[in-house]
C-alpha cells in the first residue's frame, strides 16, 4: 500500500499529523539497536514507528495488508491512546486514560467532517469548494468565516488549492475537532 494514502487516512481518523518510518533492521530488539528510516510502500509483517508532529507515539507492526487499517487502529488504541497521560487545562492534574470504547468513539468523531454549504472542516482549517458557487455567494461565505475567525481571535492565512477549486483557511494551532466546532458555529449563525 502507498504510504502517502495510508498516512492521509490515519491522520484524518486520529486528528493528528501522522508520519511513519520503517525499522531499518527488522530483527532489532533493543531500542539502541533500532534505526527508523523513510520509505515509500507499506509492506506486510513489517515494523514501523508512528510519529505525530515528529513526536514518537508508538511502534506499529503490520499484519496482512487487507487488514492494515484495523491493525493500525487496534495498536493505536492498545499501545498509545489508552496509555498516554492527559492533563487538565492548567497542566497539573492528569486525567484518567481513555477506555477502548472512548477511544473508538473519539476516532469515529474524528473521521466525520462537518460541512456548511460548500465549506468543510479539515486538519488544516476550513475549505470551500469555490468552483461550484457564484462570486457573490463565495464572498458571502468568506465574509462569514473571516468574521467568525476574527471574533474568536484565530490566526489564519488563506490560499487556493493547486487546481484552484478550493479556497482554504489555514488556521494556526487548531485541531480537526476545533475546526468542526467552527463549522457548527457557522451553521448556527446562518
Amino acid at each position: 500500500m502507498d504510504k502517502g494514502q495510508f498516512i492521509n487516512l490515519v491522520s484524518e481518523i486520529t486528528a493528528q499529523r501522522i508520519n511513519i518510518l520503517v525499522l531499518e533492521n527488522q530483527s532489532a530488539k533493543k531500542d539502541y539497536e533500532k534505526t527508523f528510516i523513510p520509505f515509500d510502500v507499506i509492506e506486510e509483517k513489517t515494523k514501523y514507528l508512528v510519529l505525530a508532529d515528529n513526536d514518537q507515539l508508538f511502534e506499529f507492526k503490520t499484519g496482512k495488508l487487507e487488514n492494515l487499517l484495523k491493525t493500525f487502529i487496534s495498536q493505536y488504541i492498545s499501545i498509545y491512546a489508552t496509555k498516554i497521560t492527559r492533563y487538565n487545562a492548567e497542566g497539573d492534574t492528569p486525567f484518567t486514560c481513555l477506555s477502548k470504547a472512548e477511544c473508538l468513539a473519539q476516532l469515529c468523531v474524528n473521521s466525520r467532517r462537518l460541512t456548511w454549504g460548500l465549506s468543510y472542516s479539515t486538519n488544516y482549517g476550513i475549505g470551500i469548494w469555490q468552483i461550484f458557487m457564484s462570486n457573490d455567494n463565495l464572498k458571502e461565505i468568506k465574509t462569514a468565516i473571516e468574521n467568525l475567525l476574527s471574533e474568536k481571535g484565530f490566526t489564519y492565512r488563506t490560499e487556493t488549492s493547486e487546481a484552484g477549486w478550493v479556497w482554504r483557511y489555514i488556521i494556526t494551532g487548531n485541531s480537526f475537532l476545533d475546526n468542526n466546532l467552527l463549522i457548527e458555529q457557522l451553521q448556527k449563525n446562518s
